[in-house]
């Protein structure tokens, strides 16, 4: 739809593909059900007053775009695809995949749980600001992601869950438990993290950088 949705407005998207466009700002949920696509067809056509869930079989198609909502919630066997970049104000929870060389994902406030029923293997960078983002199981982080903890506030909360990432950097805190963070990038440049590692568990860095 090239017309904007304003309001208290629920977009309910149940079977096919709707591709969404021009300047939203309801803030009645999107839901996406019954292998139903969501597209988004040009950068911040979003609204960020909208809680997006997604269930059975259903798929959030970014196209490339600058996507940002309010939170997220999704079911296990939904994903997140084709590039852009997945701005998330107030968190969530999600137990679908997120996939895509250039998808990238921000999370700006508040707690952020992935869980995803396989693993995520998004490529763009994972960026925390003031909010948290805990892992539900292994392969919540996607260990093709450079994770940037912007503020001293941000959090990287493995849950007790081993998790493998591409390279950390930032401030902030990172929460182990008992978990392991495996950060796997073997790149030639130099990542610099300046925030506190706590919890019984270890660190394991590969490669260099």
């Amino acid at each position: 739809s090239s017309s904007s949705i304003a309001g208290t407005t629920n977009l309910l998207v149940n079977y096919g593909t709707y591709t969404l466009m021009g300047i939203n700002s309801y803030s009645g949920i999107t839901q996406l059900t019954n292998d139903a696509v969501l597209q988004f067809g040009s950068n911040d056509c979003s609204s960020p007053n909208s809680v997006l869930t997604l269930r059975d079989y259903s798929k959030l198609d970014l196209n490339g775009c600058l996507v940002t909502i309010f939170s997220l919630e999704g079911s296990a066997q939904t994903q997140i695809v084709n590039g852009g970049n997945l701005a998330i104000l107030h968190g969530g929870d999600f137990r679908g995949a997120i996939h895509g060389d250039s998808t990238s994902l921000l999370v700006s406030q508040d707690a952020l749980v992935l869980q995803p029923y396989y693993k995520n293997t998004y490529a763009g960078a994972t960026t925390i600001e003031k909010g948290k983002l805990i892992a539900g199981g292994v392969h919540a982080y996607s260990s093709c992601s450079d994770v940037l903890l912007k503020d001293a506030a941000a959090v990287l909360d493995l849950n007790h869950f081993d998790n493998t990432i591409a390279s950390l950097s930032g401030v902030g805190n990172v929460h182990l438990g008992s978990g392991t963070l495996t950060i796997s990038h073997s790149g030639s440049y130099m990542q610099v993290f300046q925030g506190v590692i706590s919890g019984s568990g270890g660190v394991i860095k590969k490669g260099i950088g």
